[in-house]
């Protein structure tokens, strides 16, 4: 029964040699930053590692963003196609006699009296 058990193990043994041995025909020798740049990109690890460093980034980013002030500049611009002509006679025609009656009293406020007569 040992022996069946000792010949199982080898069977296995030479077994695994051999898939070890046959997947090895495609070895290639790399160089360190090749080695490196496969590891960076096949990685799923890093690759995890790498979205999460980023994810933090743009959160950071927009931390910022709501802190940072805000500008904006709003504009607008009217023209007239005709001159705009505003006719004020009746406006100091109703003003002339308080600056007469209060030139009676004196100067007022530095505003001279219009009517000096």
């Amino acid at each position: 029964m040992n022996t069946k058990k000792q010949l199982l193990g080898t069977l296995i043994i030479i077994f695994t040699l051999g898939v070890a041995l046959h997947g090895q025909e495609n070895l290639q020798l790399l160089s360190f930053e090749e080695a490196m740049q496969r590891m960076e990109a096949k990685n799923p690890g890093l690759l995890r590692a790498k979205k999460h460093v980023e994810e933090k980034e743009l959160e950071l980013k927009t931390k910022r963003g709501l802190y940072m002030p805000q500008i904006s500049i709003s504009a607008e611009a009217v023209t007239m196609s005709d001159p705009l002509h505003l006719d004020l006679t009746s406006v100091s025609d109703a003003i002339t006699p308080l600056y007469t009656t209060l030139g009676n009293y004196g100067v007022f406020s530095g505003v001279p009296n219009p009517d000096p007569a």
